[in-house]
């Protein structure tokens, strides 16, 4: 799971494009994209599928990844919706609705819906559908999914069901997701429906030593 370099609307603190601002990458966002690639083929994976997010963002990582195979473009790694929460948001409004957010999603944190946007269970349910789906029909080689931060989030919930995960604070508190550019690496036995390890690259640009990738415990109840 490849979270999508940094662009934009990441150094606005925005959780996606409003009013204007580019979905593209940024120049670190790229670099972080093709680090992260080399990592990938550095460990020297049989890639079977690469599956993206419609977001431009997220295409533009998974093609410069730089991994054999057409990128597959697939809507359940999008975005959560967020509807109408952010528009017209900028400099200390970003922070003000974001604390909005915080308070209302305090009492249900997965159920909570920003108006005309997505609840966190309902982005679960479709990207662990989604995960289901294709693992049941993955018997060798290796998948990589290209997404955003609240989906990985979803995603391992899906993929660790002893993991308790803590969504709060949203969207973007200390811990919350992992970082720009970073993967989450999930290794399964034949035929076993959990993964059997994981591990985790936080940052590509800075981890330079191959024997820095290594199977480790995560943050998180159950980690």
């Amino acid at each position: 799971m490849v979270r999508h370099g940094e662009c934009a609307h990441n150094t606005h603190a925005l959780p996606s494009p409003v009013d204007g601002t580019s979905a593209g990458l940024t120049e670190v966002g790229r670099e972080q994209a093709r680090a992260c690639g080399r990592w990938l083929r550095g460990l020297g994976l049989d890639v079977t599928a690469v599956c993206s997010s419609p977001s431009e963002r997220a295409r533009e990582t998974a093609a410069l990844l730089g991994l054999a195979g057409v990128v597959e473009p697939c809507l359940p790694l999008a975005e959560r919706a967020w509807g109408r929460w952010f528009e017209g948001a900028e400099g200390d409004t970003v922070d003000e609705r974001r604390a909005e957010a915080r308070r209302q999603a305090r009492a249900d944190p997965w159920g909570w819906r920003p108006e005309g946007g997505e609840s966190l269970r309902e982005v679960r349910d479709r990207v662990g559908c989604w995960l289901a789906a294709t693992l049941a029909g993955l018997r060798s080689g290796a998948l990589v999914a290209v997404s955003h931060g609240e989906a990985i989030m979803a995603a391992r919930t899906a993929l660790e069901p002893s993991w308790s995960a803590h969504p709060l604070p949203l969207p973007r508190g200390a811990g919350h997701t992992v970082p720009n550019g970073a993967v989450l690496l999930y290794e399964f036995e034949a035929d076993a429906e959990v993964p059997a390890r994981r591990g985790l690259i936080a940052d590509p640009l800075t981890t330079t030593d191959r024997r820095a990738v290594h199977w480790q415990q995560l943050t998180g109840a159950g980690a």
